[in-house]
Parts: structure tokens; sequence; C-alpha cells
């Protein structure tokens, strides 16, 4: 059993050290790509740009960092949590996303909006928390300066017990 538990980890270990590599080196290839372009830069103009790219990327980097950061809690809970009848508060796990996000939405002018159909949803808090956050920095960091993001759920049909499927989709 000890080494099963052991195995389990080094994989788990070996996998996210894996996707943290991969996902890292975009965000930093695009953040060091616009440094040498405000290094060069010939005028204010061309320097503000490639500074705020720069800020853009630092920003798509901690997002990536803090998925990856979330992939590890995830993967060390193990599949023995039975967390599928916790209930939970769509809006009140919202507002803790909104702490977190609001000046980026500020930073970005971005307006937020949220309405859920039904309130109550079960699951494991911290996963919906980060699947709602994920969800909303990824809309905020990707729409237009002065954009708008609503949030919005509503129930469809019964729930199967054996599956759930998550619909989503997006405008800005």
């Amino acid at each position: 059993s000890l080494f099963k538990r052991v195995s389990h980890a080094m994989s788990v270990e070996q996998r996210f050290t894996s996707v943290a590599a991969h996902e890292l080196r975009t965000p930093l290839a695009g953040i060091r790509a616009q440094a040498q372009v405000a290094r060069w830069a010939r005028d204010q103009d061309e320097l503000r740009d490639a500074l705020a790219s720069v800020l853009l990327g630092v920003d798509k980097a901690k997002l990536v960092i803090e998925q990856l950061i979330d992939l590890a809690k995830v993967e060390s809970t193990g599949s023995d949590i039975e967390w599928s009848n916790l209930p939970n508060s769509l809006s009140n796990i919202y507002e803790q996303v909104m702490d977190e996000l609001a000046p980026m939405a500020h930073a970005r002018q971005v307006e937020l909006s949220a309405e859920f159909g039904e309130d109550q949803i079960k699951g494991l808090d911290f996963a919906i928390y980060m699947l709602m956050r994920n969800l909303i920095a990824n809309a905020i960091l990707y729409c237009p300066l002065d954009g708008r993001v609503e949030v919005r759920t509503q129930r469809q049909g019964e729930v199967d017990r054996k599956s759930t499927r998550l619909n989503s989709s997006h405008a800005y």
C-alpha cells in the first residue's frame, strides 16, 4: 500500500512538472520579446506599447502559475475524496473570486456582472472556486479593454448522477 501511494505521488509530481514546464514557456518567451522591444524602443509611444504588452504577459504568466498551483491541489486530493454532495453557494464563491479579480478587471476597465439561475451547487468548494476564477480571469484577460464579462448559470434538464456535463459559451 505504501509503495502504491509513493508511486502515485511520484507520478502526480512528474505530470505536474511536465505541465508546468510546458505551460510557462510561452508566456515567458512573450514577456522576454516585449522587454527586448521596450529596450530598443525608438520613441515614447513604442516604449509605452511594449511595456503594456510586458504587463499583459506578466498577467498571463501569473494566471498560468495560479492554474498550475490549482492543478497541484486537485491532483493532491486523490480519487478517494467524496465531494460530489457537498452544498455550496455560487454567489458566495463568486464574491470570493471578485475579491481576487476586481483589481485586474478595474485595470482593464472590464465591467463584471453575474446572474445565478440557481445559487446552490454540489461539489468541492475549492474546485468550484478554481473553475470560476479561471473562467472569469481568462474572460477578463482576453476581452477587449472597456469590455464586459457576464457570468450566468441555469439548470438544463435533470442531473444524471453518473455523468454531469458543463456547457460553456462566451461572448465579449
